[in-house]
């Protein structure tokens, strides 16, 4: 059992660095950059290192709350409740190959919905992409928040209850929370780690999932974001309706 009260859930074991661990770090530190002091957090994660180097200005906002980009400040002209619906089962690609020609029928057919097709038309210079374990992030592009503009990727994963001949309703997809301890939940937090945490271009990481998060996932990724000095964007099932009510090339089928 978890510390929340569930059953049977995977635990990940953290760590932290005892003192004589640090020291070691720091005087290989010292001999590495000519006597400079490290000044260092450190967090373990099973199996993975996680460091920030403490710096005399610490920028304390790590969330990048979704209504204050203005990609996302077009005009709504679709019914929430119905984008709700239409958005929980939503997939992360529309077919398995997903090709470059597939990509060229995909966003010229406005009946035609996945995912990252979302975010075409919303975010300047965006065009989904074959899909691959290789591109950079799920979706990408530039982001203005008043007046910075950020560089961003997003992890995309589709409703976790969403599965393949599936008798779920809309209202148990809706229901659902993810899980840092879900199957689902692990993995956006693994890639959040390594195509995130590790990227320098990348200033914001964006988590997508067409449903509501569990309040722990929300904080294990604000404290693995601090830890990496990045900042975290949150789209969940609210986000994704008001996008596709605002999308001019998404039509509801």
């Amino acid at each position: 059992m978890c510390g929340e009260g569930h059953k049977k859930c995977k635990q990940i074991n953290w760590y932290i660095p005892t003192g004589r661990f640090i020291s070691e770090i720091q005087r290989n530190y010292k001999l590495a950059f000519q006597g400079q002091q490290a000044s260092i957090n450190m967090c373990i994660m099973e199996d993975t290192l996680l460091l920030q180097c403490k710096k005399i200005e610490v920028d304390t906002e790590i969330e990048v709350d979704f209504d204050s980009i203005k990609e996302f400040q077009y005009p709504q002209s679709k019914d929430l409740m119905k984008c709700q619906s239409f958005a929980v089962r939503l997939n992360e690609k529309c077919s398995k190959s997903c090709t470059n020609k597939e990509i060229n029928n995909c966003i010229q057919n406005n009946n035609q919905v996945c995912l990252p097709k979302l975010f075409w038309g919303l975010i300047s210079g965006y065009r989904p992409q074959p899909h691959s374990g290789y591109e950079y992030g799920d979706v990408s592009g530039q982001l203005q928040v008043g007046n910075t503009y950020l560089e961003f990727k997003g992890i995309i994963k589709k409703n976790s209850l969403h599965k393949k001949n599936s008798n779920k309703t809309t209202e148990e997809l809706i229901s659902q929370h993810l899980l840092s301890t879900s199957r689902e939940g692990e993995e956006m937090i693994r890639q959040f780690v390594e195509q995130g945490l590790s990227d320098c271009r990348c200033q914001v990481i964006a988590v997508i999932v067409p449903q509501y998060f569990d309040l722990g996932f929300k904080g294990t990724l604000r404290f693995l974001a601090r830890l990496g000095s990045k900042k975290v964007l949150f789209i969940g099932l609210d986000e994704i309706s008001k996008m596709i009510s605002m999308n001019d090339n998404i039509a509801l089928s």
